[in-house]
């Protein structure tokens, strides 16, 4: 980069650390944190989370568990899209007790629960003797956007009655959320899917 004029400052840095994260090169991923925590600058939490991108790229979930906690000492706390990306890595090493835990700890946190809502379901969807848990949290935090995502995990989980319940409740209840035309599309897709 210095040989064509680009100085290495620290989105240079960044635009490099998420090309290596995507590609799982851990090595060069490593260095490029090194480089940012030492600069004047300091270390942005989104180097943090292409570090963990790049050991969930090779399998390295424990790895990723180290550099959140690993965040959380350098900068004193983390946000929704750390805990949201530690999730779902715990959900692809399908570690739902893990998964499960730092969702709690999220929770506990007060920050806005429908934001990590996919990860939440990813959970449920891991551990499938958990759907109670799903569906007590969608009527916890009703929303348009909670639902959709609900009734969206219940068609990939295959559960279309379920679905088609949540949906004509929903509908038909005054108080209820309501529906839209993504609540309409996602049902009807379960139904299509059926047959």
């Amino acid at each position: 980069m210095r040989q064509v004029g680009i100085e290495e400052g620290k989105e240079v840095l960044l635009s490099v650390l998420r090309v290596h994260s995507k590609e799982g090169n851990v090595e060069e991923a490593e260095r490029i944190c090194l480089k940012l925590l030492d600069s004047n600058d300091g270390i942005p939490t989104q180097a943090f989370v292409y570090k963990m991108v790049a050991y969930t790229k090779i399998g390295e979930f424990t790895k990723s568990l180290d550099t959140f906690k690993e965040m959380r000492k350098h900068m004193g706390s983390a946000t929704v899209p750390e805990y949201r990306e530690l999730i779902e890595v715990l959900c692809k090493a399908k570690n739902a007790k893990l998964a499960e835990s730092v969702m709690d700890e999220f929770v506990k946190s007060s920050m806005k629960p429908p934001v990590i809502m996919p990860s939440y379901i990813n959970i449920t969807n891991l551990n499938l003797g958990m759907p109670d848990r799903l569906h007590l949290a969608f009527f916890e935090y009703e929303n348009i956007l909670v639902y959709n995502i609900y009734l969206e995990s219940l068609i990939k989980a295959g559960n279309v009655e379920k679905a088609d319940e949540v949906f004509n409740q929903t509908q038909s209840d005054e108080e209820a959320i309501g529906i839209d035309l993504s609540s309409c599309n996602t049902i009807s897709s379960g139904w299509i899917h059926c047959f």
